[in-house]
C-alpha cells in the first residue's frame, strides 16, 4: 500500500505541475484544465482503492505484491538469455545481463559455455554438456517462465 500512496502522491504532483504549465501555454481556461486535473486525480484515487482491496484480500503477501504489480502493469519483462559466459565481463551473459538491467527487464540465464577471456582474446572455452543446458532451460521455464529468449554463443 505504501507503493500506491507514493505513486498517488507523485501523480498528484505531476498533474499539478502539468496544470500550471498548461495554463501558461493553452487556450483552455483554468476551470477547464481544473476539470481534467480532477478527473486524473479521481482515477488515481480509484486505482489506489482497488490496489488496497486486493492487497487486503490476499493472505499471502508475495501473491498480493505480484497481483499489485501485474495490475499496475509494472512487472518487468522476463528474458531468458542462452549464451556463453565471458570472464572478462564485456560480452556474453555478463553483457546481456547488464543490458537487461538497464532496460528494466528481469533476466534469467542458461549457460552454454564458460570462457577464459579478457581484452586480449579468448584463452579457453569449456562447453556445457547439452543435457545440463536443457536442465537449465527447463528449470527456468517450468518456474519463472519467459517473455522472450535472447541467444548468444550456441
Amino acid at each position: 500500500l505504501e507503493f500506491c500512496s507514493t505513486r498517488y502522491e507523485k501523480l498528484s504532483l505531476q498533474i499539478d505541475q502539468a496544470f500550471d504549465a498548461s495554463i501558461a501555454v493553452s487556450r483552455l481556461s483554468s476551470a477547464q484544465l481544473s476539470g481534467v486535473s480532477d478527473a486524473y486525480l479521481q482515477l488515481a484515487q480509484h486505482e489506489h482503492q482497488v490496489y488496497s482491496q486486493i492487497a487486503c484480500s490476499q493472505s499471502d503477501s508475495v501473491n498480493a505484491a505480484k497481483t499489485l504489480l501485474q495490475m499496475a502493469k509494472i512487472i518487468p519483462p522476463r528474458v531468458l538469455i542462452i549464451a556463453g559466459s565471458d570472464s572478462g565481463g564485456g560480452a556474453g551473459l555478463q553483457a546481456d545481463l547488464k543490458s537487461c538491467t538497464v532496460q528494466g527487464a528481469f533476466a534469467t540465464t542458461a549457460v552454454t559455455a564458460v570462457t577464459a577471456q579478457n581484452t586480449h582474446g579468448v584463452q579457453g572455452i569449456f562447453p556445457i554438456p547439452i543435457d545440463f543446458l536443457k536442465k537449465q532451460v527447463d528449470s527456468v521455464l517450468s518456474d519463472i517462465g519467459t517473455d522472450v529468449v535472447k541467444t548468444g554463443m550456441l
